[in-house]
């Protein structure tokens, strides 16, 4: 069998969201596979081709059109069959899925049903490779090193998302077919422009609830967290090349960890301290231990409540994981780059998208200040 991503058609779920359009974006500029990507009635196929071409400056939507061929997702995936045999698929990469942390029912739909349902499409078109794309937190909470293996259930899980990832991974280790798991942890923007079109989860959580919250509050005085921890932050272009380098060298049960190097990654203290100095400017910047010390103080009800919703994703960046990365070695790939300078090119485009913080960081510069 020749090496994966030399001319075959791949099958693409997930390609309205976030990863899959990165994805899809490096497959076009960087391998001449041709795709095929279900998507669902409400998506019209021309915004789904063009959102595509605006995550490389190197695509235009007259390329994307020519490689990509949308087609309507049907209520049982295994119907997809005949138009994927008609494509020539030979490899399937899931990058579709659910993200609602907190609700059940939704994650066992989109993550778990869904992954079934992929699974029995990949084996009735006898596909040579199948790609899952996971979470490395699917580990939940646990001490010491994270192994490159599927995890059996920790004694704490973040929330059910992570729980719903890690059964994902077994259902796919156990499908028959041969398989490639990759699990990034916090997804960025890009490294290099800081381009970012994905929903506000992780750290950008944190940024867009202080804009919707925070922006008629006082500041004079502002308050973060203050861990020494290193935020397990990696960028978007880290994550597609990655995982195209592990299907280039495909090996069947590979699960690759596509995590940041930690001897550079941003503490969580610094990630709080960059914020208030480039956006907020307070006279006075609070940095607490924990949520619980946080919560002991007398805190406005807009920041304490600010810092509730936010706490899950606060939790997660103040553990202590030791993710190990005997896959990248293997490939050839450092670990990703990402630090405080990268940080601060998406907290730029961040910014640079929303009039309203603009205008809150302009009112907060000193006279001889530029913004």
């Amino acid at each position: 069998m020749p090496s994966p991503l030399t001319g075959e058609s791949l099958l693409l779920l997930g390609g309205t969201g976030f990863l899959g359009r990165v994805i899809a974006a490096r497959l076009l500029t960087d391998t001449d596979c041709p795709i095929l990507l279900p998507v669902r009635a409400r998506h019209e196929p021309a915004q789904v081709l063009a959102a595509i071409a605006a995550e490389d400056p190197r695509l235009s939507v007259e390329v994307v059109s020519a490689r990509c061929q949308v087609v309507p997702l049907p209520s049982d995936l295994v119907d997809l069959a005949p138009q994927a045999r008609a494509f020539g698929v030979r490899g399937l990469l899931n990058c579709a899925g659910s993200v609602a942390y907190f609700n059940r029912d939704a994650l066992i739909a989109g993550n778990e049903s869904l992954t079934e349902a992929a699974i029995a499409l990949g084996r009735a078109l006898e596909v040579e490779h199948f790609t899952y794309l996971s979470t490395a937190f699917c580990s939940g909470f646990r001490q010491g090193p994270i192994h490159e293996t599927l995890h059996s259930g920790p004694a704490v899980d973040p929330t059910y998302y992570t729980t719903s990832k890690r059964n994902c991974e077994q259902l796919v280790a156990a499908s028959g077919l041969p398989w490639l798991i990759t699990r990034p942890s916090i997804v960025m923007g890009d490294s290099r422009s800081g381009h970012y079109t994905g929903r506000p989860y992780g750290i950008y959580q944190l940024w867009r609830g202080w804009e919707k919250m925070l922006l008629r509050e006082p500041r004079q005085v502002a308050h973060g967290m203050g861990s020494s921890a290193p935020v397990q932050i990696v960028h978007q272009d880290a994550v597609a090349q990655g995982t195209l380098a592990a299907l280039r060298d495909f090996q069947p049960g590979r699960i690759l960890h596509l995590v940041g190097n930690p001897e550079t990654l941003p503490r969580v203290r610094d990630c709080w301290r960059l914020w208030f100095e480039s956006v907020v400017r307070p006279e006075t910047a609070h940095f607490h231990a924990t949520l619980a010390d946080a919560n002991s103080h007398d805190l406005s009800p807009k920041v304490r409540t600010y810092l509730e919703i936010t706490a899950t994703n606060l939790l997660i960046a103040e553990q202590p994981w030791d993710f190990q990365t005997q896959g990248l070695e293997e490939l050839g790939l450092p670990r990703p780059q990402a630090d405080l300078h990268t940080l601060a090119r998406c907290q730029e485009a961040f910014i640079a998208r929303s009039p309203r913080l603009q205008a809150y960081r302009a009112a907060g510069l000193s006279p001889d200040s530029t913004p």
